[in-house]
């Protein structure tokens, strides 16, 4: 009987986990802008659709992430952009990882996520990882 109730309970946290996972999945699909970055915490607005000059982060439904991002050189003021595809997953401990997979080096980049609702998103980085093939 013992054994019965450990096993009631363990898959019982399993499935709240997986639940909570899978809602925190469907919470992060569409598309999201850098707001603003504050005691060392992203906040990042929802939106429809990515502006051409919008730094983005799209989260699809496979996995997949697209990002937008801008760059400054060093004594000019003029923009430009690039777009990159990478891997996302969330674990049940809310936290999130993105991996970039490059030709001789794979980028992991973990980030804590703090809060999400319909219209903010707010992420603080845990750090980073850098693995060469």
């Amino acid at each position: 009987m013992k054994n019965i109730i450990q096993l009631i309970l363990i898959s019982f946290i399993f499935f709240s986990f997986s639940t909570q996972t899978e809602n925190l999945n469907k919470e992060l699909l569409g598309i999201w802008i850098k707001k603003e970055f504050h005691q060392g915490v992203w906040v990042l607005k929802k939106m429809k659709r990515i502006k051409r000059k919008d730094q983005a982060y799209q989260f699809k439904n496979d996995g997949i992430l697209f990002e937008r991002w801008a760059a400054v050189l060093h004594g000019d003021k003029k923009a430009f952009y690039g777009n990159e595809t990478s891997e996302w997953n969330i674990s049940a401990d809310s936290i999130l990882t993105i991996t970039k997979n490059y030709k001789s080096t794979i980028y992991k980049k973990n980030y804590k996520l703090l809060k999400i609702s319909e219209s903010e998103l707010h992420l603080k980085m845990l750090g980073d990882e850098e693995i060469k093939k």
